[in-house]
């Protein structure tokens, strides 16, 4: 179970996304680190991109693994990183998500669509 845990925040994932480092973290910590750093808290380097992708599969296993314990409460979910598809208030394929969870590249860019 030491996968579903976010390493921000030691707890279980309840809203997992996968930055470009390749590592997943709570949406909600990793927004909050990306407000003040142009690193990623796993390596230090720096990212070259902020987009967060949903983690639908560890998701679905934390979902699972989540009906065997009491649930969690509710937290504080951070305002979205200004020039992303969640600061639209718009989530998944309103946002820009395709069918396979992967987010649309921003005006001249590219997604890397692994």
């Amino acid at each position: 179970q030491r996968e579903l845990k976010c390493p921000f925040t030691m707890s279980r994932m309840h809203d997992p996304v996968v930055s470009c480092d390749g590592h997943s973290y709570e949406r909600a910590a990793i927004i909050r680190w990306l407000r003040r750093h142009p690193t990623s808290p796993k390596s230090n380097l720096v990212l070259g991109s902020k987009a967060l992708v949903t983690n639908r599969a560890l998701a679905a296993i934390a979902r699972i693994y989540g009906e065997e314990e009491a649930p969690y409460g509710e937290e504080e979910v951070p305002e979205p990183l200004p020039g992303t598809a969640s600061d639209s208030g718009l989530r998944g394929s309103e946002a820009g998500e395709g069918a396979g969870g992967e987010v649309a590249p921003a005006a001249g860019g590219s997604a890397d669509s692994r």
